[in-house]
């Protein structure tokens, strides 16, 4: 019985941690996807903010330059802060010149059109080929070096195309500033699932502790009644509640053998009833003999008597 419950239990919690396994691989998936729209959001906010400068150009009101310039300067306060950490909005016209790159002033204004990462990809380079397609915009895989830090990790960006600026805006994430997020987060949901499974497996020690105890009871009891058929052992309910399960099961057995002894007491006396029937039976058969022995005698000396 033991071995049944603690094999269920197992099985339970072998299905739990599974479940949980494959919910973390889809929270995964589901957090990458949400914070790509997120970029996507954040980039479609800056070029609806950067809109009116260009139908202003487009208008003739002013030049382009002056467009570029002003756009410049509001870009350049786009600057959030998110669940990762610092991040920014960032421009570069088709010719490979970053115009807006805030927390790294330093590379404003330089040319990156053979710009390559790990890889050997020419980001600049693919971005504007991104940047000038049908669509005019889109996510781009590549390696960069995050601000303050002298090793390339892997970012994605969402990038729009400004034609009318012959430029393109974007913001990116680094997929290991995500790897870690998600991992906390994973950490914090495994630690979740540890605690839980000690929860269901303390219960289920509480549970089902009564009835293995039970079952050992009943065991020893139906033993005891097989090696002495004679006697009637005694049934302790001390240590479990009476309305439970475990108790509810022992009191009944117990009710039981009161109701066995009692069938037997009546047994045995009306089997000690039956034999002094016979033997009172007995006795009168054998004094009618008696007497009717002493008859035929007593007849065949009057007769032998009669006869001499």
């Amino acid at each position: 019985m033991l071995l049944r419950i603690w094999l269920a239990l197992i099985l339970v919690i072998v299905g739990y941690v599974l479940t949980l396994l494959l919910n973390i691989n889809g929270y995964t998936n589901m957090a990458y996807d949400a914070r790509k729209n997120e970029l996507q959001h954040i980039v479609d906010i800056a070029k609806n903010t950067i809109q009116p400068i260009v139908e202003n150009q487009k208008a003739g009101l002013i030049t382009k330059e002056e467009s570029i310039q002003e756009g410049i300067e509001i870009l350049s306060r786009m600057t959030f802060q998110d669940s990762y950490g610092k991040n920014y909005i960032f421009m570069t016209n088709y010719e490979g010149t970053m115009l807006v790159i805030p927390y790294q002033m330093e590379k404003r204004g330089l040319n990156q059109w053979n710009l390559q990462d790990i890889n050997g990809k020419y980001l600049i380079q693919e971005i504007i080929k991104l940047a000038n397609s049908t669509e005019g915009k889109g996510f781009v895989d590549y390696y960069y070096l995050p601000p303050g830090r002298d090793v390339q990790q892997n970012k994605i960006s969402y990038i729009v195309g400004i034609p009318e600026w012959d430029a393109y805006i974007g913001t990116g994430m680094y997929t290991g500033d995500l790897e870690r997020y998600n991992k906390k987060s994973i950490s914090v949901i495994i630690l979740i699932a540890i605690l839980t499974s000690i929860i269901i497996i303390l219960s289920n020690i509480i549970l089902v502790r009564p009835l293995y105890l039970c079952h050992r009871i009943l065991l020893s009891l139906f033993e005891d009644i097989r090696n002495n058929p004679d006697n009637t052992p005694e049934v302790d309910l001390h240590g479990f509640n009476i309305k439970s399960e475990a108790g509810k099961l022992l009191s009944s057995f117990r009710s039981m053998l009161n109701e066995v002894l009692l069938l037997k007491k009546e047994k045995e006396a009306a089997q000690t009833a039956t034999l002094k029937e016979v033997k009172k039976s007995e006795q009168l058969k054998s004094k009618f003999l008696e007497n009717a022995e002493k008859m035929v005698r007593e007849r065949t000396a009057e007769l032998t008597k009669a006869q001499a």
